[in-house]
């Protein structure tokens, strides 16, 4: 008797210290500490939205990006200026050619440099030669004027590909922020069903002694119990890795922080599919940087359809030289040089390939178009699915509280098993289950269809954001 009652201790022992730790964790990842609330960051969906556009990498190598398509942009447009260069040169040598005509350069000729000898075998001869010169663009065949176009569409390009991956980024930091709440109510409601199902245990353990229950109800409902606990402890781990992954994403190292709000469900007002894939047509970024790619490839492919045209350029040169002992002599020079391509043979080669840029960008973008409509219908019917699966599941937990509420005292008065108590518990915890599941999906589709249609902006997160904290109330 001794023994057994040792036994019992070391197991009452055993559940308490299981439950403190329980408990004593909840209390860690939920944030809830009285000793360290003033020093909890109590974070919104935009702040945290916020922080991760802030943060991330990816978001800075598209800032990086946009900057180099402007700066290839203002290249091209300085296509039309006028250039101004300067050149000096110092030689010294003996041949005879550039000896005649440095000295004439010079204007340091003399009547003695005639002589046979003098030409034949002038000497070294030193020349500074230095020159300024401008040229001015007259005609570039509309080569320049391709560029500067092909530029500014560049740079809208790169405005797309940036507010395509924001986007994306803010959907994944709605998903992060979503499975912190889902795993967070989680393990509060399994936080309760153990509590629950650990004390009716005990309690049944001296009608088990007492030969009132039988053993394998009473080892059946252990075993409930342990999947009870088993789920608890891989909740809490859940937790922890959801919140590493918010982390991550928002770049901070700081874990003293809290997500407001919860899952509650609520359901949002959706357009219908035509609708949606109207406004993805106008707002879609990656469908615009379809359009731009398109449009990039037209003009690249016009630029070598007219690059047979003569291109023109004006030209005034300031040239002067002296030896280092001599004035300076200066020569002036102006006029217009024209560069015609008679026969350029890779020219046909070049529009060819321009036309099959022109080609795979325009099936580029109709395979895109293709593939957001079939997005759309993929993620309203799956909206849908949740939307319309919540009533249900909202009287199916109300069915199961109704049934753990009744059970409890046709328990004690001996009418049901401490099984069917335990099943209860547990029926209870998987209807939350598949609600909390349930509404994650609604939270996160109707996410998913802002960003099927192009509108996942700041607009589309705060109404989320609102839904989370008040239910829409």
């Amino acid at each position: 008797m001794k023994q057994r009652n040792k036994h019992k201790s070391a197991k009452e022992s055993h559940s308490f210290a299981f439950s403190f730790l329980i408990g004593l964790g909840i209390v860690i990842l939920g944030g809830n500490a009285g000793v360290f609330a003033e020093d909890l960051k109590i974070l919104s969906l935009s702040d945290v939205v916020e922080a991760v556009l802030k943060t991330s990498p990816d978001l800075q190598n598209a800032d990086a990006k946009v900057a180099e398509a402007r700066g290839s942009e203002n290249e091209a447009k300085a296509g039309d200026l006028p250039n101004l260069s300067a050149m000096s040169l110092m030689t010294r040598g003996n041949d005879p050619v550039y000896a005649f005509g440095s000295l004439l350069n010079q204007r340091s000729f003399t009547a003695q440099d005639f002589n046979l000898g003098a030409l034949n075998y002038p000497g070294y001869v030193d020349n500074i030669d230095t020159a300024l010169q401008l040229s001015v663009p007259v005609f570039s065949g509309f080569q320049t004027q391709s560029m500067k176009q092909a530029g500014k569409l560049g740079f809208k390009l790169s405005q797309k590909e940036k507010e395509a991956l924001a986007q994306n980024l803010r959907f994944e930091a709605v998903e992060a922020y979503l499975q912190i709440l889902l795993e967070r109510q989680m393990l509060d409601e399994l936080s309760h069903r153990v509590q629950s199902s650990e004390k009716k245990i005990s309690d049944s353990k001296s009608l088990k002694d007492k030969g009132l229950i039988l053993g394998s109800d009473f080892y059946a409902a252990q075993a409930i119990e342990g999947g009870l606990k088993a789920r608890l402890i891989q909740s809490r781990r859940m937790l922890e890795e959801a919140r590493w992954q918010l982390m991550t994403l928002m770049g901070a190292s700081d874990e003293r922080w809290d997500l407001k709000g919860q899952l509650y469900p609520t359901v949002y007002i959706i357009k219908d599919k035509d609708q949606l894939f109207e406004e993805a047509l106008i707002h879609r970024p990656e469908l615009q940087g379809a359009r731009l790619g398109r449009s990039i490839a037209e003009v690249l492919h016009q630029k070598e359809k007219l690059s047979l045209l003569p291109q023109v350029q004006a030209f005034a040169t300031l040239d002067s030289n002296t030896n280092g002992a001599s004035p300076l002599a200066t020569d002036k020079m102006m006029g217009l040089a024209a560069q015609i391509p008679i026969a350029d043979p890779s020219y046909f080669a070049r529009k060819s390939i321009a036309q099959a840029k022109v080609q795979e960008a325009s099936a580029e973008e109709r395979s895109l178009q293709q593939k957001i409509h079939s997005e759309i219908i993929e993620t309203v019917e799956g909206y849908k699915g949740f939307a319309e699966a919540l009533p249900i599941l909202t009287e199916t937990l109300k069915h199961a509280q109704k049934a753990l509420k009744l059970v409890g005292p046709l328990y004690r008065e001996g009418r049901q098993s401490i099984v069917e108590a335990l099943r209860a518990e547990e029926g209870e915890m998987q209807a939350q289950k598949a609600l909390l599941e349930d509404s994650f999906g609604i939270h996160s589709g109707y996410a998913r269809i802002l960003l099927s249609a192009g509108d996942l902006d700041a607009t589309g997160i705060v109404k989320i954001e609102r839904h989370l904290e008040t239910g829409n109330k």
